[in-house]
């Protein structure tokens, strides 16, 4: 996320599950793009171009804050990215990635 000073943070937060039976919580979305990065790539920084849910499906990621803070990410992570202004973060990616990202609406 984004501070009003433009500088981008990391935060781990715990995911919260609807409970099989109970009335499932939703959240508007307009559609799902899946990509796939077959080669290595190391993206400078940048800022999320909207609110987006981005899951990872295969390889890894590591984003990298202008806080200094970096989290890898592995499949079955599900990362909220919402540094839409500011500096934005960096992106390491590793070879076959796959992901799916779900635009926020």
């Amino acid at each position: 996320y984004s501070t009003p000073d433009g500088e981008s943070h990391l935060e781990e937060t715990p995911q919260v599950f609807t409970l099989a039976g109970d009335e499932p919580k939703r959240q508007a979305t307009k559609d799902i793009i899946f990509w796939h990065h077959p080669k290595s790539l190391d993206i400078d920084w940048h800022p999320a171009p909207r609110p987006q849910y981005l899951f990872i499906l295969e390889g890894t990621i590591e984003v990298g804050a202008s806080d200094g803070s970096k989290q890898l990410l592995i499949p079955g992570d599900v990362l909220l990215v919402q540094d839409t202004f500011g500096k934005g973060h960096t992106t390491r990616m590793s070879d076959g990635r796959r992901t799916a990202s779900i635009p926020l609406a």
